[in-house]
């Protein structure tokens, strides 16, 4: 490593070929195995040409890198994990070598459209744990690409969270509402809407997560198909928030919700936390509420619409005038669930 940071790539702003190999262990050691010639080049701003000349022939020769079926990867996952260690304990600049291969990503997604390669680097920030610094310059480094995509504001939000920074991922939710009204976030409004609500909850503002958890559920063109995997976290989301407002202050529509909201999870249990889910249903059958059937959707809609309408008139405080308007309507959401 000392020998290769002395030896400069004579093309694009005279990086080291130090620079290179972090650029292609960094992912690696996170157990990204996409990266390409073409990200790899735009990352340290040669021509594929260049870096075939310049990087990959002398990396080769070094025995540092493997570069087969369009992948650039190194030799190993536990070399790639050492290379990333040393940086940690000589203070190199990995922030600024995940800041490359994140641009050269996101930027690619922008004109060239989404694949799922490309999406493993962009989206590379959710899969470091242990760096807080590192994850959000990777988050950050998407979002200076490509401002307007909504989906990396959501992932930086759920970076902050996950390092117990709470309140600034609120504050994404807050500022990227605007973003909502680009019909191309359609696809990703719904998990930007739960992530939202998910923060606010951890905040103990659960008015506000019920809410944001409602909408992300509802029938809505605007917000994009309801699939199952997007179900999990806002159901969940619903069974704590509708449950802590009813201990606060007990209403009888919140029992409703809380039974509605406990057959459609229990529908899709796999991926609902079960803790969360017992505890709505007892508590809604210590109050002999009784559960709608699946069958009579307008019992299923009635329910979670009036356990929503509290939540809604209990908010800690209003939401921005972007936020999209709450039907709560649950139409696809049950059609979906009974298959």
């Amino acid at each position: 490593m000392e020998r290769l940071q002395s030896r400069i790539i004579p093309a694009g702003p005279r990086l080291s070929l130090l620079d290179a190999l972090v650029s292609i262990a960094l992912p690696h050691s996170y157990g990204v195995l996409d990266l390409s010639s073409q990200v790899l080049a735009e990352a340290l701003e040669i021509t594929r040409v260049e870096l075939e000349a310049y990087v990959l022939l002398p990396l080769g020769e070094e025995a540092a890198i493997s570069y087969a079926s369009g992948r650039i990867v190194v030799r190993h996952e536990l070399i790639a994990d050492a290379i990333v260690d040393i940086c940690i304990e000589d203070r190199y600049d990995l922030a600024g070598a995940v800041r490359r291969v994140v641009r050269a990503a996101a930027a690619r997604i922008s004109r060239s459209g989404y694949t799922a390669g490309l999406g493993s680097l962009a989206y590379i920030s959710s899969r470091i744990e242990d760096l807080p610094e590192l994850a959000l310059a990777a988050a950050d480094a998407a979002i200076e690409a490509a401002p307007d995509r909504l989906s990396y504001r959501t992932f930086k939000s759920s970076v902050l969270r996950g390092f117990k920074r709470t309140r600034d991922a609120a504050a994404i939710g807050e500022s990227s509402l605007s973003l909502l009204q680009d019909a191309d976030n359609s696809s990703q409004a719904r998990s930007f809407l739960t992530e939202w609500g998910v923060v606010e909850g951890m905040l103990g503002n659960f008015g506000r997560n019920a809410v944001l958890a409602g909408i992300a559920l509802q029938d809505s063109p605007a917000l994009g198909r309801i699939r199952e995997s997007g179900c999990h976290l806002p159901l969940s989301g619903l069974l704590l928030a509708l449950r802590r407002l009813q201990e606060a202050e007990p209403d009888p529509d919140l029992l409703a919700g809380l039974a509605a909201v406990s057959v459609v999870a229990r529908q899709l249990s796999r991926g609902i936390v079960t803790t969360w889910l017992r505890d709505a249903e007892r508590l809604v059958e210590r109050n002999e509420v009784p559960f709608p059937s699946l069958r009579d959707g307008s019992a299923v809609d009635r329910g979670l619409r009036a356990g929503l309408l509290v939540a809604r008139a209990r908010l800690e405080r209003p939401f921005p005038p972007q936020l999209p308007r709450m039907d709560f309507s649950f139409r696809e959401l049950r059609e979906f669930v009974r298959g």
